[in-house]
């Protein structure tokens, strides 16, 4: 029995520090909008995603280093096109480098490296839209309260802020990203879902097993094209009234 016992938290413990991946397929209706996947140690937490965004399919590969409390290192963000080539135009790779009270974030562009520095302690990262899976960093550092703001840089190189709000009971809104969408966790800091039915984004995402082939699914999609052609609707009113909605 003594055996049992001595043998049984070290069985516990390598299960917790065990990988655990898992993918998002965020729809809009019936259409697949992007494909995330990502995989989480107690190290680290890298993942792919595709998105059919209009003219075009782009990727974004990411990775995330934690340090012994949790907290992001290190970071890098990949902008790659559909065939994983990196994109003709603007920054392939967004660095963040976290030390002591400041975060460095570099954007590498074909012909140079563009470096800035900010005074930020234990920053975090905000990350693309359709890239949820890093929130579980933030769920699992959460300390409670109505309300978490923490000090977070993105690809845009300004500092803002990212966290949660309460949305009604196992869910919370997100704050500080583009959209607040209302993300679901499990007990075990797990990203359960994701809706964006209540921002103008709109995708709805369920949890599933990661293993998927990103670059065939990447090769398979076909652009958006424009979802929404652009109109305008006129009304009068009164004497010499107009109301023009664009």
């Amino acid at each position: 029995m003594r055996a049992l016992f001595v043998a049984l938290p070290l069985a516990l413990s390598a299960a917790s520090l065990s990988a655990q991946s898992a993918s998002l397929v965020y729809k809009l209706g019936k259409d697949t909008l992007a494909i995330e996947q990502y995989t989480r140690t107690a190290t680290s937490l890298t993942g792919e995603m595709v998105q059919r965004s209009g003219p075009a399919v782009a990727r974004v590969q990411y990775s995330v280093a934690l340090g012994k409390d949790g907290r992001p290192t290190g970071a890098s963000i990949k902008r790659l096109q559909a065939d994983g080539s990196p994109v003709a135009t603007g920054a392939s790779e967004f660095r963040f480098t976290m030390v002591g009270d400041s975060v460095v974030r570099e954007a590498v562009f074909a012909d140079s490296t563009q470096r800035r520095a900010f005074a930020a302690k234990q920053a975090l990262i905000n990350f693309p839209t359709f890239v949820y899976g890093p929130t579980e960093i933030i769920a699992s550092l959460r300390k409670g309260g109505a309300v978490d703001s923490l000090t977070a840089v993105g690809t845009g190189g300004g500092l803002g802020f990212t966290g949660f709000a309460p949305a009604g009971g196992d869910s919370v809104r997100l704050r500080g990203g583009a959209y607040a969408m209302v993300l679901r966790f499990d007990a075990s800091h797990r990203l359960l879902g994701v809706d964006g039915t209540g921002t103008t984004n709109k995708s709805v995402a369920v949890r599933g097993a990661g293993g998927l082939d990103i670059a065939a699914i990447a090769k398979a999609m076909k652009p958006t094209g424009v979802l929404s052609v652009r109109e305008d609707v006129r009304a009068a009113f009164g004497p010499g009234g107009m109301v023009v909605v664009d």
